[in-house]
């Protein structure tokens, strides 16, 4: 997957909505997939977006619509973990509320693990793929192995 940061003023949303071929979630927690792009909601203008392919537009084409559009594929790594207890799990280092009825499918937050900065976003219901810094990829994959071991399953960085 190719990862980017968009940031872009609310009045320029549907401009940018328009050249990534999603629509823009505009709230906490909020997600938007269209067909295999995805567009994660950080805060008020930035969103971290998710492709298989690089984008065709370019720097100035997003420039005159004063959005700034990086990729950060090489800074970032993903992992997935699953299984029973999968919530409880990221729970153990981070203070967010991940049960189910608080943290929904689709959702997503920055948050920290332990003392790591991470993207945390709920792909099924016991299912999350957590984004984190490239050189945090082996403090946070050795302290989510810690409860792996407790019955819990763990993908490797991807």
């Amino acid at each position: 997957m190719t990862r980017h940061i968009l940031r872009c003023r609310e009045r320029r949303v549907a401009e940018a909505s328009d050249l990534l071929g999603l629509d823009l979630p505009r709230s906490a927690y909020g997600t938007a997939s269209h067909a295999d792009r995805h567009a994660l909601w950080l805060g008020p203008d930035e969103w971290l977006i998710l492709a298989p392919e690089p984008f065709a537009a370019t720097a100035d084409v997003w420039a005159a619509i004063g959005a700034s559009f990086v990729e950060v594929s090489d800074r970032q790594v993903a992992l997935q973990l699953s299984g029973a207890g999968a919530d409880t799990c990221l729970a153990g280092g981070c203070p967010l509320d991940l049960a189910l009825p608080a943290f929904p499918i689709g959702a997503c937050a920055r948050t920290v693990f332990h003392k790591a900065e991470i993207i945390v976003w709920r792909t099924g219901s016991s299912r999350f793929q957590v984004e984190i810094g490239r050189s945090f990829a082996p403090y946070v994959t050795r302290l989510l192995s810690q409860q792996v071991q407790r019955g819990r399953s763990l993908a490797v960085p991807t």
